[in-house]
């Protein structure tokens, strides 16, 4: 949690991270409420690995508008509304829609993306990933083989190998 305080404190100084979370500020076509919705709709599908649910992201705005209602400007309102983010349990965990039937369900294609990222990536899913699973074409036999062997050509994957090898084989306290 800490790591990802000091992530935010340095996209706040650095110009090309202030970019990718700061998708959008307040002026004189955009209000403050539309801005940070926005900009928590980008950061929230990134985080959590998929796009927010309506209510989740009317409790972050209701949570960006008290920080503003308090006397907070914009910028230190929404940094305080993506840490709230980052203490998520959809973002600590890998939350998945539970099954109530005996029947196996299908992933969604946004599970789809997690499972596939963090197993060759070790991390959450790029861009591309993210964009194909809101396109719901990841299911796609020839589109998911593209993307694990696109995947696996990043290097990336190499943290993949080390970390399966490491843990499989206990070959970590080696070094």
């Amino acid at each position: 949690l800490e790591a990802a305080r000091e992530a935010l404190a340095y996209a706040a100084t650095n110009a090309s991270s202030r970019s990718l979370i700061f998708v959008k500020t307040p002026d004189e076509k955009t209000s403050e409420t539309e801005a940070a919705k926005a900009v928590l709709t980008r950061f929230v599908t990134r985080a959590f690995r998929r796009p927010p649910r309506e209510a989740e992201l009317e409790r972050l705005l209701a949570l960006f508008q008290a920080a503003t209602a308090q006397g907070d400007s914009f910028e230190p309102a929404i940094t305080y509304t993506l840490q709230a983010v980052l203490v998520s349990p959809q973002f600590l965990f890998l939350v998945e829609q539970p099954n109530f039937t005996a029947e196996p369900q299908p992933l969604s294609s946004y599970e789809l993306a997690t499972r596939l990222s963090y197993f060759l990536w070790c991390s959450g899913p790029d861009d591309t990933l993210l964009k194909l699973a809101a396109e719901d074409k990841l299911t796609n036999g020839r589109v998911l083989q593209e993307q694990t062997l696109r995947m696996l050509r990043d290097k990336k994957s190499v943290r993949f190998a080390e970390d399966f090898v490491g843990q499989w084989l206990g070959t970590r306290p080696l070094g």
